[in-house]
């Protein structure tokens, strides 16, 4: 199984497109692994990890490419 690349680099219009608010919806979906494409000056690696935590996921890797950054999450189920 591949895992779903989420892009979060554009905001799109309103509150609802805020790369936050969008990590917190895809989060919610329950999906098991995740990888990222984020805007480091918008959604620090910080933020992510902190936010992953309190939705059940941990960052198990990330790398900077391009000017961005790529962040694999995977859901802390036992």
């Amino acid at each position: 199984m591949t895992r779903p690349l989420i892009d979060l680099r554009v905001r799109g219009k309103g509150c609802t497109g805020d790369p936050v608010y969008r990590l917190n919806n895809v989060l919610s979906k329950g999906l098991k692994e995740i990888e990222l494409v984020v805007d480091p000056s918008k959604l620090p690696l910080a933020v992510i990890s902190l936010i992953a935590k309190r939705k059940g996921y941990a960052v198990v890797g990330h790398r900077a490419e391009g000017g961005f950054l790529h962040v694999i999450l995977v859901a802390d189920n036992d």
